[in-house]
């Protein structure tokens, strides 16, 4: 990642600092990264429906989308609540958030009820989202950052791990 924002830096002829991390940067499965399916499985409009809704998400906040765009981008085959709301905060992190496995679990921690199989229709996206910035704010960058130490956390103390790696190095 860094070689090739340093690539883009050097380009570009830009002059912010590189970053240090991505930690709270959702991630696709490599596997499964596409957000479209092979031409055999796909409709002929879901390319120009995925762009129409990236540009719409780089220049509306997110209760100003055209719903049936994204209504249409969550139909796609190959496109799920978690992929299309990560590549809605890829595009503008400060207005949209991610709905990937960490927010989901971290949203759930703190007392947040998130069932992604609800989510069918854009309002249903913008109930969360709404739910998430009254008990939690609106810093979706961070939070997806928050979001991501949670999820990466061991659940065991340091006595108990003392004694898991003893056990395993004296073996």
């Amino acid at each position: 990642r860094i070689a090739i924002l340093e690539f883009l830096k050097k380009r570009f002829e830009l002059s912010s600092p590189l970053p240090s991390d991505f930690h709270g940067i959702p991630v696709a499965n490599k596997q499964n990264a596409w957000f479209f399916a092979y031409s055999d499985k796909r409709k002929p409009n879901d390319i120009s429906s995925l762009w129409d809704l990236a540009a719409a998400c780089v220049a509306m906040a997110p209760d100003k989308l055209p719903p049936a765009t994204f209504d249409r981008c969550l139909a796609i085959h190959q496109v799920g609540v978690s992929k299309l709301t990560m590549g809605l905060f890829w595009f503008n992190p400060k207005e949209y958030l991610a709905l990937d496995s960490f927010m989901v679990n971290y949203l759930v921690e703190k007392s947040i009820a998130v069932k992604l199989q609800k989510i069918a229709v854009l309002a249903d996206y913008l109930g969360v989202v709404a739910d998430v910035k009254s008990k939690l704010g609106d810093n979706f960058p961070q939070l997806s950052r928050d979001a991501y130490v949670f999820s990466n956390q061991i659940s065991i103390s340091a006595d108990d791990l003392d004694k898991v790696l003893a056990t395993f190095l004296h073996q």
